[in-house]
């Protein structure tokens, strides 16, 4: 239960294109050309697994559709309203199960600057007294420690807007990941970024290698990739602190260190985008381990109409 516990908290971590594509230079941008009152509809296969060494432990999806409505469209910035409309999981995990009922008829207001990068939730206060009452009732309902310590852990993510925006709604921050940004063809991009996490205020470091993977002139889309890997040693002395405090806290005994080998925590990234900086496609696959254990978690956004 430690070793899933440990893994519970590293899935957690996480950061954050009409492409304009310029042969000349074989260069895409992506950008959002989008247009007030336009409508998309996605539907998001959610997969988890568990498994320890080569036997699988568990494993479980969840399938949700999004309407995506364009509420305001400016020189300088879009408006966009998602709205959560259906939710079918086959999770075997209670907390999981009532947690994911939460999300059911949400609707979330976006801000993105004029290229179609994000920039907020508008409308995050909201959300937040929505999770605060949902969270209230949950609390009277599961009383195990790991669970309660569990349910807290998820519930300090909606207390503030950074934590809705960035680790709250990873579908959002999933579509828009490559927005914004320029890319050379089949030139990979490497740059150490700054990624939120659970355990404390400060954020982890991490490398980032993107590419603009290939360029399709007969449908107007190109194909992206990004590969996110955070500093296993920092993970580890960031991870034991936590589990220290959490211990005394508990009373429970102290965590060693050596039980902490092999900490790896990566995001693979890919995704098609069309010439209206709409989405085609996006799968991002989060892998955590924690020494035999392993937690692979992968999320795929695909357009429907």
């Amino acid at each position: 239960m430690k070793h899933a516990f440990i893994l519970l908290l590293l899935i957690s971590f996480g950061f954050n294109s009409t492409s304009q594509i310029n042969m000349l230079d074989s260069t895409a941008q992506v950008v959002g050309y989008w247009n007030k009152g336009e409508k998309k509809s996605y539907r998001i296969v959610l997969e988890k697994s568990k498994q320890k060494g080569k036997q699988i432990l568990s494993k479980d999806s969840t399938v949700y559709e999004i309407d995506i409505t364009l509420l305001e469209a400016t020189d300088r910035y879009y408006s966009m309203e998602w709205h959560y409309k259906y939710i079918q999981t086959k999770s075997k995990d209670p907390l999981a199960l009532k947690l994911y009922q939460i999300f059911k008829d949400l609707k979330v207001i976006c801000r993105t600057d004029e290229l179609g990068g994000f920039i907020e939730v508008s409308n995050w206060l909201e959300i937040k007294i929505k999770m605060e009452k949902a969270f209230s009732i949950l609390k009277k309902e599961f009383k195990s420690p790991e669970i309660a310590a569990a349910l807290k852990t998820f519930e300090t993510i909606f207390l503030t807007k950074e934590g809705i925006e960035q680790m709250g709604l990873k579908e959002i921050q999933q579509f828009y990941y490559f927005h914004g940004a320029k890319f050379k063809l089949k030139e990979k991009e490497e740059t150490e970024i700054q990624v939120p996490n659970l355990l404390s205020q400060e954020p982890l470091f991490a490398k980032l290698t993107t590419e603009l993977e290939k360029i399709n002139l007969t449908d107007s889309t190109i194909e992206l990739s990004a590969l996110q890997k955070v500093d296993p040693a920092e993970l580890t002395e960031l991870l034991y602190n936590y589990l220290l405090r959490l211990s005394k806290t508990m009373k429970t005994p102290a965590p060693k260190k050596e039980e902490l080998k092999n900490l790896k925590n990566e995001i693979h990234t890919k995704a098609t985008i069309n010439s209206q900086g709409w989405l085609i496609k996006n799968i991002q696959t989060v892998s955590v381990s924690s020494g035999q254990y392993l937690n692979i978690e992968k999320r795929k956004i695909e357009l429907v109409n």
